[in-house]
């Protein structure tokens, strides 16, 4: 039985301002190179983060030898200076100061200023705002902020809602196995929000998980709003309707990391499982078994640090099944072995050969995935298939694999524990503290870790404004059906331009 964490609901807007910077330690600038208009590095930005979702704010020099400001309006909260950002619940506001080495959306040279957090007071006391100076960790110096929380209604929409999302984009991604997954725009803040349309009569024995807007992992992408829309015709659309929103990235995910850099060095890929290995942790407390994670299904966000994004999290197999997926969707698990589909290289052995119901899959299934993951990371593809192979075979098997590829015997070791094939004996059969106690995570901090103080090696390029997410999905957009149209009656919708026209 998963654990119902509860909050009192909140609806409103939170508008952040960066106002000031103040003794920010600056990298020294190359020998001979004088600190003028002409020659001072580009000013500083800063990645603003509140419940997962993130803005990248500019700081300027207002004139010659003047220092960098992010705002020239002095104390007032203006539109034109602050960023706003959607609240359901409470919530910390992370900010993530950096120093560009140039003008490109490169990130990789950019030196780490510092990183502070705090939590806002999301109660809304008159027009007033207040700023408040915070430290930088990590760094020295700091800045200010102002922060002003204003409370709306919860959303509903009905075929008179006014305009509040936009369609930017619909193409079936990697984030759902249930439902196509469009990605939208809200108007009143300008964040972008994966969404789908879910109507739990066309799903076999799926239900909305109760606690899916709750999840509060530093690694885990929450469901952000959960819109139950009223049905009039319940003769032709039985069964209750929700419009599914979390948020969209504008960066890439595990794998197409792994497509464009090759194998990961081992702090790299030992960073990654850190983050990994927590957020599988946080599931399995709730008793949520994924079944089928893989490097698709998480996502790289500004600041260099993961969580995995899937929304089938957000469903619950109402028939027993421990894991969140519709009865057909199991079925065809059942038949990728038959099939050269790589989803199947991330999937435990025992689901592909059908030995267990999915009422009785043990949760070490995703510590299999997780194996198959770092193995991904660190050799940059999966060269075998274990699914045939007799336990005994496995072990020469998976030796195999690592052949003229030096990751090292503890590497080697931890992997192909968590690749065992009998699921009580795998590594993790246990719990995921046994893994955490694995020598390959010797030097690990975790709890410095879930605070994300440690500083990513690398992180993805700036997002331009236009980007749009799911760097996985390549495949054109689809002509949408006159039924999936009428879910969308009163939105607006701007169909994107092919390339080359």
């Amino acid at each position: 039985m998963e654990p119902v964490e509860k909050t009192a609901p909140l609806n409103g807007l939170l508008k952040v301002k960066l106002a000031k910077i103040s003794h920010v330690l600056y990298p020294q600038p190359p020998a001979g190179r004088s600190d003028d208009e002409l020659t001072r590095p580009p000013p500083p930005y800063a990645i603003i983060d509140f419940d997962k979702s993130q803005v990248c704010c500019h700081a300027f020099y207002p004139g010659p030898h003047e220092p960098a400001v992010w705002a020239l309006d002095g104390n007032r909260l203006t539109n034109g200076s602050a960023h706003t950002f959607d609240v359901t619940r409470q919530a910390e506001l992370h900010i993530w100061l950096y120093q560009p080495a140039d003008d490109s959306r490169d990130t990789n040279s950019d030196s780490f200023l510092g990183k502070t957090s705090f939590r806002p007071a999301l109660i809304e006391k008159g027009t007033k705002s207040k700023e408040e100076w915070l430290d930088l960790h990590g760094g020295k110096g700091s800045i200010s902020i102002m922060t002003k929380f204003i409370a709306t209604k919860p959303l509903t929409i009905t075929t008179e809602y006014p305009r509040g999302f936009e369609l930017q984009f619909s193409s079936k991604t990697s984030m759902s196995a249930l439902a196509p997954v469009s990605i939208y725009l809200k108007l009143d803040t300008q964040m972008h929000y994966a969404g789908n349309v879910f109507q739990e009569s066309k799903l076999d024995n799926m239900a909305v998980r109760p606690n899916a807007t709750q999840f509060d992992s530093p690694f885990v992408i929450p469901l952000k709003f959960d819109i139950e829309v009223p049905t009039k015709d319940i003769s032709s659309a039985p069964g209750r309707q929700h419009f599914f929103f979390c948020v969209s990235l504008y960066h890439y995910n595990l794998f197409s990391h792994l497509m464009r850099k090759g194998p990961l060095d081992l702090a790299e890929a030992r960073f990654y499982a850190a983050q990994i290995l927590c957020a599988i942790d946080y599931l399995h407390e709730r008793d949520i078994v994924l079944g089928k994670l893989s490097t698709k299904r998480i996502w790289i966000d500004s600041t260099g640090y993961l969580f995995i994004g899937d929304f089938d999290l957000f469903f619950r197999d109402i028939s027993g099944s421990r894991l969140p997926w519709p009865q057909s969707s199991w079925e065809e698990a059942w038949h990728l072995r038959e099939t050269s589909d790589a989803a199947k290289d991330h999937i435990a052995p025992e689901i592909l050969r059908s030995q267990s119901h999915p009422s009785q899959i043990h949760a070490s299934v995703d510590w299999w995935s997780f194996g198959i993951i770092l193995h991904e990371m660190l050799v940059a593809t999966v060269t075998f298939d274990l699914t045939d192979y007799a336990p005994a075979d496995t072990t020469l098997e998976l030796q195999s694999s690592f052949n003229g590829i030096s990751v090292g015997e503890t590497a080697k070791d931890f992997i192909m524990k968590l690749l065992s094939p009998d699921p009580l004996q795998r590594l993790g059969a246990n719990g995921a503290a046994e893994i955490k106690s694995h020598p390959f995570f010797n030097g690990i901090d975790w709890p410095k870790l879930m605070r994300k103080e440690y500083i990513p090696k690398l992180r993805p390029p700036l997002p331009k404004k236009q980007d749009q997410a799911w760097a996985s999905s390549s495949s054109p957009t689809p002509e949408l059906s006159e039924e999936f149209k009428a879910q969308f009656a009163g939105w607006s919708y701007n169909r994107p331009e092919k390339q080359g026209t």
